[in-house]
């Protein structure tokens, strides 16, 4: 009988195989699972971004204004005007009394019900909580659920400091018979929305034999908003008489109790024609802006533009005055002044040689960067409610102290009898 040797390679072999089976595994096992938290990890970054950029983008849409009040039993309402276009939750209500020594803050938090306002509406968020507060001066702080804090000062006494009037008549002197325009300009100088803005014209003076109903009837003004309201009287009475027009405008906020504005007044004075064919008679008087100072000259400039057909081009300027009154303005004097950026020295920008008078005669001179027309001696009349035009044409040069001109300041004057 033969005996042979059993080898032990084999099953070593045979072990180590399944050693590095289980160690091939557990790496395996190991680098997924790695792999596998990297992505997650990175899927939840990913979503955070996602959910801040999403709150930021809400928070800029976020879009609102609040309107703060009592009514007369002293009980507190928060309106909230939502003009965004996502609804808007508040989360926190904070009330400091200004008037108590150390200002003490009390936070109110706000009904499930309450706190979400749609949007494009207005919602009192204390509607199902009344809230009621001693009179006194207080800051009402609001906070949204984004982050976004709105604050307003209540003083419990109505106030009619949020809107301002102020009453205008034109023209300031008016012919006998003939019609004056009464305009009221009210601004709003709160920090939320006024609404129902409405005009409430004086008592109508005795010279008054006719009236026209304001327009518009009612508006409604933003923070820092204003409206024009204008209407218009027939006037009759005595030559050199002062008729006083007075007006306020009342409005309120968000549904609350209304207020009114400051009044405010204007004088106009009657006239008759300068040949006394008004009614009643009474002989005219041609001196009545001279004496009274009652109008200036208004001027409008004609400025050329920065181009030319060629360089020997002729540009036209001149100056527009506007006689604002009845009566026959005499200018004497108008001047067209030029300042450039950069000119130095005896720079001109300017030259009076081969000018072309176009209106009026030719008294133009150039001083130093100056259009002027003088005559002293024969001023050049403007009839009543009329316009007169001093225009000339002359060729642009530039300052040998700069070599390009980006722009030029332009000023205008006019001298007359009723002032410059």
């Amino acid at each position: 009988m033969i005996f042979k040797k059993r080898s032990h390679c084999t099953t070593r072999r045979g072990v180590s195989s399944i050693v590095g089976a289980m160690i091939f595994t557990v790496l395996m096992i190991g680098g997924f699972s790695a792999m596998s938290l990297g992505m997650n990890t990175q899927a939840d970054i990913v979503k955070t971004h996602i959910a801040v950029a999403d709150i930021d983008l809400k928070k800029q849409q976020e879009n609102f204004d609040v309107s703060v009040f009592t009514n007369s039993s002293n009980f507190l309402n928060v309106s909230v005007d939502n003009r965004g276009q996502n609804p808007v939750e508040i989360s926190r209500l904070w009330i400091t009394n200004k008037t108590l020594s150390g200002e003490p803050t009390t936070q109110f938090s706000i009904n499930s019900n309450d706190a979400f306002v749609s949007s494009g509406s207005i919602s009192n968020i204390l509607s199902s909580q009344p809230l009621k507060i001693t009179p006194d001066t207080y800051d009402v702080k609001i906070i949204s659920s984004l982050g976004t804090i709105k604050t307003e000062e209540l003083v419990t006494s109505t106030s009619s400091n949020a809107l301002r009037a102020k009453l205008i008549t034109d023209p300031p002197d008016v012919i006998l018979g003939q019609n004056v325009t009464i305009a009221m300009l009210v601004t709003n100088t709160a920090s939320a929305s006024v609404e129902n803005v409405i005009p409430y014209p004086g008592a109508p003076p005795s010279q008054v034999t006719g009236s026209s109903s304001p327009t518009p009837t009612s508006a409604k003004l933003g923070p820092g908003e204003s409206v024009l309201f204008s209407w218009d009287y027939a006037l009759n009475g005595v030559d050199g008489a002062k008729v006083t027009f007075t007006g306020y405008a009342s409005g309120n906020y968000l549904g609350g109790p209304t207020f009114n504005s400051n009044t405010s007044s204007d004088v106009t004075t009657l006239r008759e024609d300068e040949i006394g064919t008004s009614s009643p008679p009474g002989g005219g008087n041609p001196d009545i802006v001279i004496d009274e100072l009652l109008g200036r000259p208004q001027i409008f400039l004609t400025i050329p533009g920065p181009d030319g057909e060629s360089t020997s081009a002729k540009a036209l300027w001149g100056i527009n005055v506007v006689n604002p009154v009845n009566s026959t303005m005499l200018v004497t004097k108008v001047s067209i002044l030029l300042l450039g950026p950069g000119l130095t020295g005896s720079g001109t920008l300017l030259s009076c040689s081969g000018r072309t008078a176009v209106e009026a005669p030719d008294n133009w001179t150039c001083p130093t960067n100056t259009l002027m027309w003088e005559n002293v001696a024969s001023p050049m009349t403007v009839p009543p409610f009329s316009v007169k035009s001093f225009s000339v044409q002359i060729q642009p040069t530039l300052a040998s102290s700069i070599s390009t001109m980006e722009a030029i300041m332009v000023e205008g004057s006019v001298f007359s009898n009723f002032g410059a």
